[in-house]
Parts: C-alpha cells; sequence; structure tokens
C-alpha cells in the first residue's frame, strides 16, 4: 500500500514523501520503522517532526492494543465454538436415548394393547 505523507515544512517545500507498506514485511518493517524513528528524532528535533513522532508512537500503541483484544477476543470465540461443539455431541447422545426409549414405549404400548385386546375378549366370554 501506497500513500502520500505530508510533513511540516517540507510538505510547504513540494517534497512529496510517501509511505509504502509492505504486508509481508511487516515484522521486518516495524524495526525498519523504529531505526528511521531514532534517526529522526536524532536528526531533526523540529516541533512538527515531534508531534508526528509522538502521533505515530500513539497509533502503534492504539493498534497494539487492538491486536491484543482482537486475539482474546478470536481466543473466546474458539473456546466458545469447542464448547458448542462439545454441547451439540452431547445433545445428539440424548437424542439417540430418546429416539430409543420412544421405540421401547412404542413396542410396549403394542404389546399392552394386545394383552388389552384378550382381556377384553375374556371379558366378553364370561
Amino acid at each position: 500500500m501506497v500513500r502520500p505523507v505530508a510533513i511540516g515544512p517540507e510538505a510547504a517545500a513540494g517534497l512529496k514523501l510517501f509511505w509504502v507498506t509492505f504486508e509481508e514485511m511487516m515484522k521486518w518493517g516495524r524495526s525498519q520503522n523504529d531505526k528511521i524513528a531514532s534517526i529522526g528524532t536524532e536528526e531533526d528535533t523540529s516541533d512538527s517532526t515531534m508531534t508526528d513522532n509522538a502521533h505515530t508512537l500513539q497509533l502503534k500503541r492504539e493498534l497494539q492494543i487492538k491486536e491484543e483484544r482482537l486475539k482474546a477476543s478470536n481466543e473466546e470465540f474458539e473456546t466458545s465454538t469447542e464448547e458448542l461443539k462439545s454441547s451439540n455431541k452431547e445433545m445428539q447422545s440424548i437424542n439417540e436415548e430418546l429416539q430409543s426409549t420412544n421405540e421401547e414405549l412404542e413396542t410396549s404400548k403394542e404389546k399392552l394393547q394386545s394383552v388389552n385386546e384378550k382381556l377384553a375378549t375374556v371379558n366378553t366370554e364370561l
């Protein structure tokens, strides 16, 4: 990603600066940005540079906080997903047990109906 960057007097002088981000190189880039930031603070201590550096550091802190929150949320989501999978298996097992019990009850009902018919026949014969 390439973005134009306007920095204080350099922008007024017509200097064009660009911020280039390579996602594959983020870790390497972070260390390089820290080096560049330290060089910049050693060479140029103007108010705008210091303000820009402070703003950059603040943004980095905010990004780190958001990344940590996102990581925590992802971990919670994964835990919840595992719990739901476990509950789902348990419910399936209970469902199978209930289905088996229903089949047994149906068989018992049929036997009772047969006995009831026999009793009714015996009762009418008496």
